[in-house]
């Protein structure tokens, strides 16, 4: 027989709502229940442990908060139906290269901070890119982000290597306070010599400094906006800092 190990309840609850969280339940999780779960779903067992290598799911519609925070072993991400990442969800995950989560609509803060082996980013519903979301990605060239309201602070700062990154506005950009690209956005980013924005509609700059230390600041890069917008960027707060680089897409 096997021996008696005594639990208080605190522990216990503390054990249960851990388990809850990466397997993403709120239901009620009884003692009975812990051995069939561990061997149905061996693949969080390797999570808990930080062993997991790839992570695939067509059915998840979101990652929780800090669900794979610093994954050292984690190397690709197949959430192709996820609309929601959360903060720092994929945080520190130093192995990681391919990801595909092409259908999220918000991106949390530090969700992808630090995943330096990323080359390229496809979010092309993407309306929200938070604060920090994929700062230091250093092998990072090209950012394709489709739908967007708002690029929050440092988003992409730090990303010494990306050259290009292509924006499509959601048709509702403006109609919040929030919306807008935030100061630091692309900070860092040397090679940044190409931003196209997409959408006959004008994104809100919060500070020159978005792009502080790219290649359009050094003024050998372009901005490229719908014809019909030019003079309208051209002139507008803090995009006005810009004008020599604004031009039409072709």
């Amino acid at each position: 027989m096997a021996d008696l190990v005594y639990m208080t309840k605190a522990t216990w609850t503390a054990i249960t709502d851990a388990f809850r969280n990466k397997l993403g339940s709120t239901e009620m999780i009884k003692a009975g229940d812990i051995p069939s779960a561990l061997n149905s779903f061996q693949k969080y067992v390797d999570l808990l442990s930080g062993d997991v290598t790839s992570v695939s799911d067509e059915n998840a519609t979101s990652v929780r908060d800090y669900c794979f925070y610093s994954c050292k072993k984690l190397q690709e991400v197949y959430l192709p139906n996820v609309t929601t990442i959360g903060l720092t969800a994929f945080r520190s995950c130093e192995m990681l290269s391919k990801i595909n989560i092409q259908n999220v609509e918000t991106l949390g803060n530090n969700a992808l901070n630090g995943n330096y082996r990323i080359t390229e980013l496809y979010l092309p519903k993407a309306i929200t890119i938070g604060s920090y979301a994929c700062n230091g990605i250093s092998q990072l060239k090209k950012v394709t982000l489709g739908n967007v309201r708002k690029i929050g602070r440092n988003a992409f700062d730090g990303n010494i290597n990306c050259e290009e990154i292509d924006i499509s506005l959601n048709e509702n950009v403006g109609g919040d306070a929030s919306d807008g690209i935030y100061n630091n956005a692309f900070y860092r980013n040397e090679k940044l010599s190409k931003l196209t924005i997409r959408g006959a509609a004008l994104i809100e700059l919060e500070g020159p400094s978005a792009f502080a230390g790219t290649a359009i600041a050094y003024r050998t890069g372009k901005i490229y906006v719908d014809p019909s917008m030019v003079e309208t960027y051209k002139t507008a707060t803090n995009w006005s800092n810009y004008s020599y680089a604004i031009e039409a897409i072709s």
